[in-house]
């Protein structure tokens, strides 16, 4: 066995017996901070909780710095623990993209002499969750140690779910005295612990702080978190129109950055027009679904306005809404001129093409500031607003409408909407009117069904999601590619 740290200070079995221990050992990180658990003896070096598209479960997981040395380990180890040779170690873990060398995950059984024995490796391949059941046949006193690491790359590890057959032995609810640790130097809290660098003073250490000399931010949090993800309308809701998903085709991206206790100081949204297969003048907004959140700690800038039918506050957002509502913009061609041929922008075949446009808004959070997942970016609400008529909009399957829509639609026509039930913006067979897409999507033709252009599309909407949640992929069997718009060559 090798060594986990020398010069390791024990603790004598008589004052652990003496502790009033805890039940089971379970940790899924939903308290939200670091800190948090720290004060119940977790132990943190290059790794913190964070919420976001990349949590296992529910709204946190631990998630480790990027993976890019063979030698620096992100780390987290349990508090000390009584074993009784029973039971299994249960937990979850991921990473979030497989880039660079190779990436790997070991997990050790920690004594007290502070050797440690590898109970469990894996070298990862893809992004799938792995959910672990390790029997643990030791029995007294120890600690589980989970290290990610690898080679190159902005890979970053993640884990959840934790089950340890143990109860507490070093917790300071346990009335330990606050001796967590027998391990001096792991104790992952940032200014100082084991020779960890903490530049700016706020708790979490240079290698993981993504602002290191900044004390009033820490992290950057992407979604998606491998790139831009695509919204793509139809216009002529209630009815269902040509159906070709091309009216509004817009990519999106934020950037949220947070604090060391995981608040929210600012978020920078990127959006990029690429085609308006439509004679309508829409806009484009979108909603935070919290409407506990304070509005007067929110401002936003970067938003094109040019019609003069929205109402804004001084602080940016739209008036007369109970939850935080930005509109980007209200005339689409004002930010994708129309070429002068065609039905629209971007969606015929031979029609002059148009580069996208992109627009930035900034999001800033005054303090008191919310939690991330207060904020929950990636339930964000967006919609169209169909030809500058303000109560008109368009949102995601099953997402409800802002104050100021009009509910009059609802029902009319092929809409099946269904407010009392929480059904909205579908047909009676569960075609949406918009789309949500992770990645960048390839939108049909002007006057395409998608239908004849994504062939799984019709079996993943009325299935509601069930089958073919792949359907936009360019498979073998999935598409017709003649009826995908293709930006040209020149």
């Amino acid at each position: 066995m090798k060594k986990l740290i020398t010069n390791t200070s024990v603790i004598g079995v008589a004052l652990l017996l003496s502790v009033s221990l805890k039940a089971q050992v379970i940790q899924d990180f939903e308290s939200g901070t670091r800190n948090a658990e720290i004060a119940k003896c977790w132990m943190f070096q290059s790794t913190n909780i964070l919420g976001g598209s990349n949590a296992i479960t529910g709204q946190f997981s631990m998630r480790t710095g990027q993976m890019s040395s063979m030698t620096s380990k992100h780390t987290l180890i349990t508090p000390w623990m009584y074993l009784n040779g029973t039971g299994n170690l249960q937990f979850k873990h991921k990473i979030d993209v497989l880039n660079g060398a190779g990436k790997f995950l070991e997990v050790f059984i920690c004594d007290q002499n502070g050797n440690q024995t590898l109970i469990y490796s894996h070298t990862y391949a893809n992004t799938t969750v792995f959910d672990i059941n390790i029997p643990i046949t030791p029995s007294g006193y120890y600690q589980i140690c989970w290290n990610f690491f690898g080679s190159g790359g902005t890979t970053r590890g993640f884990l959840d779910d934790i089950i340890l057959p143990g109860i507490y032995a070093a917790d300071p609810s346990t009335n330990n005295g606050g001796n967590c640790s027998f391990i001096p130097g792991l104790d992952g809290g940032g200014g100082g612990g084991g020779g960890i660098s903490d530049a700016d003073g706020d708790g979490v250490p240079d290698d993981e702080d993504e602002y290191p000399n900044d004390p009033e931010r820490a992290y950057n949090i992407y979604f998606p978190s491998n790139g831009f993800g695509t919204l793509a309308f139809e216009d002529l809701w209630p009815a269902k129109g040509d159906y070709d998903f091309n009216d509004l085709v817009i990519d999106y991206r934020f950037k949220t950055v947070t604090n060391a206790q995981n608040q929210v100081v600012e978020i920078f949204n990127t959006l990029v027009t690429r085609a308006i297969g439509a004679s309508l003048e829409n806009g484009f907004g979108y909603q935070f679904p919290n409407q506990a959140l304070d509005q007067t700690i929110i401002t936003v800038s970067g938003y094109a306005l040019t019609e003069n039918f929205i109402s804004l506050g001084t602080n940016g957002l739209e008036l007369g809404q109970s939850k935080p509502t930005i509109i980007a913009f209200d005339n689409a061609f004002s930010r994708l001129p129309h070429p002068g041929s065609g039905i629209g922008v971007n969606t015929e075949p031979g029609k002059p093409y148009v580069q996208p446009d992109t627009l930035r808004l900034t999001i800033n959070f005054l303090a008191p500031r919310p939690a991330y997942a207060a904020v929950n970016v990636p339930n964000f609400n967006p919609f169209l607003i169909i030809n500058k008529e303000r109560g008109k909009e368009v949102h995601l399957p099953d997402y409800p409408p802002t104050d100021l829509a009009n509910s009059s639609f609802f029902g009319m026509w092929d809409d099946n909407s269904q407010p009392s039930a929480g059904r909205y913006y579908k047909t009676a067979g569960n075609l949406p009117w918009a789309i949500n897409i992770y990645e960048r999507f390839d939108y049909p033709n002007e006057k395409v069904d998608i239908i004849n252009a994504h062939l799984k599309f019709a079996d993943w909407a009325t299935s509601s999601g069930v089958l073919f949640p792949d359907w936009f992929k360019n498979l073998p069997g999935y598409r017709n590619n003649g009826n995908i718009y293709q930006v040209p060559s020149n």
